[in-house]
């Protein structure tokens, strides 16, 4: 009877212990058949954030200003300054108009002026804005990029920048523009009812007089914000 009850025993657990461990095996291999796959989760990047500027608060311009220095089409200084009221430079138009309006190029390989070298920080902007007939230089051969522009000037680059090139109407001026002599009657009509510029009180443009950063700033967020609503 003891010998019966050891072989049936022996019997019983020879069975026993492959059939547990091949149904573990098994629900094993189910488990991983209809697991959901591991995903990794792309890491967000953001932007550096900019320093404030820190001669801003309180300007009348400080909104145009910060969104367009936020946007990289205006910067400030090394100092953290912006300097609103300081006059622009030929350097400095080309880069505002030209980042604001998309039509930068940074592949420039040559430069057309004396004053310009490749190495400049404005020559692809320079090299751009001549290329698409914005802005020219000088009979000697130079750009004066340093040299300061005036408020008509400055209306063209921005006007012609923007896609503004087809322009001939100059009735609704501004008290002090003469259609005929004024090579910058066109532009000072039309940026007048488009609301870009406003004049002074005595209904005047004062299209020879030097334009600040802040004003720069303001007449290109106008524009910016008058494209925008045409979309």
């Amino acid at each position: 009877m003891k010998k019966f009850l050891f072989v049936f025993l022996l019997l019983v657990g020879s069975t026993t212990l492959p059939l547990f461990l091949s149904w573990d095996a098994s629900e094993q291999a189910a488990d991983l058949l209809s697991a959901e796959p591991v995903t990794e989760t792309p890491t967000e990047t953001t932007a550096p954030e900019l320093p404030p500027l820190t001669d801003i608060d309180g300007h009348w311009a400080q909104s145009s200003i910060q969104s367009l220095y936020e946007k990289g089409v205006a910067s400030g200084y090394g100092d953290g300054s912006f300097g609103p009221n300081d006059p622009v430079t030929r350097a400095q138009i080309m880069k505002m108009a030209l980042e604001a309006f998309g039509e930068t190029d940074s592949t420039t390989t040559s430069s057309t002026f004396t004053d310009v070298a490749l190495t400049d920080w404005a020559a692809p902007y320079i090299s751009t804005g001549t290329a698409i007939g914005i802005v020219s230089g000088y009979d000697d051969g130079t750009f004066k990029p340093e040299k300061t522009v005036t408020r008509a000037e400055a209306l063209k680059v921005i006007l012609e920048a923007a896609g503004f090139t087809d322009l001939s109407d100059t009735t609704g001026n501004f008290t002090d523009i003469d259609s005929v002599r004024d090579w910058f009657a066109k532009y000072s009509a039309f940026a007048k009812k488009a609301g870009f510029v406003a004049g002074y009180s005595d209904g005047s443009f004062r299209g020879n007089q030097g334009i600040t950063r802040a004003e720069v700033c303001v007449i290109i967020q106008k524009v910016v914000d008058y494209l925008g609503g045409q979309e």
